[in-house]
């Protein structure tokens, strides 16, 4: 598996993880599932870059 490929999946699986956080977050109002959002989301972008510049 490259580099490209394997920053493709983390990114994919960070976004579902900081999709499905936000959106329990936002039912709920439970404090700790936003910063777990942001960074999900974060990883997400710092992987979908990787993954675009390895390309």
């Amino acid at each position: 598996m490259s580099l490209a490929n394997a920053a493709w999946l983390v990114s994919v699986v960070a976004t579902t993880i900081g999709f499905a956080a936000f959106f329990i977050f936002s039912a709920t109002r439970r404090r700790w599932l936003l910063p777990t959002a942001l960074i999900s989301v974060a990883i997400a972008i710092a992987a979908s870059l990787i993954a675009a510049l390895n390309q």
